[in-house]
């Protein structure tokens, strides 16, 4: 009797200890999801910012020309 509870015991504290590990292993998953989702974030953020300057420099581009085309005008 005395051998079964003992036994009982030590299941019991390796119970114990996997759903320790467990708890550790989905307190890494949400740490790493919660990372993915701010690398998804920064890279939305990173492709809105080269889209905003490709904008830009297509409006430069448009600047360029008229210039060119103002600067033709005159001669020298």
């Amino acid at each position: 009797m005395v051998k079964t509870s003992i036994e009982l015991k030590e299941e019991a504290d390796s119970i114990s200890t996997l759903f320790d590990d467990i708890q550790s292993l989905a307190a890494i998953a949400e740490e790493n999801s919660a990372s993915t989702e701010e690398a998804s974030s920064n890279v939305t953020i990173f492709i809105d910012e080269i889209n905003r300057l490709m904008d830009q420099i297509s409006l430069f581009e448009i600047l360029i020309k008229n210039f060119q085309e103002d600067l033709g005008k005159f001669k020298i």
